[in-house]
């Protein structure tokens, strides 16, 4: 079998993620910047821990022989980017 290497562009980068409990589901949520240059939505999103995925690539996971592994809902929120202390 032959295997690829994966790396994803960090133009699809979650900043700020935490848990929630959201209508008593675990929910990830996470804020990307809104700006489509620096932070793009993309079928693959991710954070320093975490991949987040669209209903799209989850349906081909689901089909995939792929190591154990838990899947949460994830909501995304586009927020300012702000960068030093001028908010600029």
């Amino acid at each position: 079998m032959k295997y690829y290497a994966f790396h994803i562009k960090d133009s699809g980068a979650v900043e700020f993620c935490d848990y929630k409990n959201i209508s008593g589901v675990k929910t990830l949520v996470g804020n990307i910047y809104n700006d489509p240059e620096f932070n793009s939505l993309n079928d693959i999103l991710h954070s320093t821990d975490n991949f987040i995925i669209n209903s799209k690539v989850l349906d081909i996971w689901k089909s995939s022989n792929i190591q154990k592994h838990e899947i949460y809902s994830a909501k995304i929120k586009r927020v300012n980017r702000i960068i030093g202390p001028l908010g600029i």
